[in-house]
């Protein structure tokens, strides 16, 4: 009976409760701690990542700018030259080439002849906006594209290659009786498509062009100086 009354009573020892309850806490308290470290780590990954987010956009916002000044100087200067270099009496476009527009009726090589005494050549279309301008200039008017070098192989008159078409049709080129050259339509009914092959020796009005610089400038409207 004694053995187990003091065995009882030292299980109860006040000391032994405190040592334990202080260890239970001393438990929670680093638990605690170990958890509000890794909410302050978490928190401070997270405002870093939206730290550099921000300064993701600031930066694409500001090459932006800069990509849009320099453009827009480029392009102020770019009409500033071709005003420069192009007659009173040729159409300017809003970028860096002028045109004139013939009122007589030449051969495709006396048209790119004239040209060249010009100091420009017989127009080349480098984009849809071009072909959609050069259409409305003129109806049956020589441009610098032949195939007279090489059957069925399309170049311009500066050498390369032509990769971007706006044929009448799906039976354009067709090439018969020698159409080795070509021409624009201006009345097709399609606001864009509008090349036509024929023989180079009929004769048509032209189109010349003198370019300042490179076809990106050709995207804005007409203008005249």
């Amino acid at each position: 009976m004694e053995s187990g009354i003091g065995g009882s009573t030292m299980d109860r020892d006040p000391t032994n409760a405190y040592e334990n309850v202080t260890a239970n806490r001393d438990t929670r308290d680093s638990s605690g701690s170990a958890q509000h470290s890794r909410r302050r780590v978490y928190r401070l990954v997270a405002v870093g990542f939206g730290l550099l987010c921000v300064l993701q956009v600031i930066l694409n916002v500001s090459l932006r700018l800069v990509h849009n000044l320099n453009e827009g100087g480029d392009q102020l200067v770019c009409e500033k030259d071709v005003r420069k270099i192009c007659p009173q009496d040729w159409i300017i476009q809003s970028g860096c080439s002028c045109y004139f527009i013939s009122l007589a009726t030449k051969n495709w090589t006396e048209s790119r002849q004239d040209c060249v005494d010009r100091g420009a050549d017989l127009v080349i279309i480098n984009s849809r906006e071009e072909q959609a301008l050069i259409k409305g200039l003129g109806h049956q008017t020589w441009m610098g594209l032949t195939d007279r070098e090489v059957e069925g192989t399309w170049r311009w008159v500066d050498g390369k290659p032509l990769t971007t078409s706006y044929w009448t049709g799906p039976g354009e080129p067709n090439g018969r009786a020698k159409e080795n050259c070509a021409e624009i339509i201006g009345v097709h009914n399609d606001p864009i498509l509008a090349w036509n092959d024929v023989p180079c020796d009929f004769e048509r009005r032209w189109i010349c062009e003198r370019v300042q610089s490179p076809p990106r400038c050709l995207d804005s409207a007409l203008t005249r100086p």
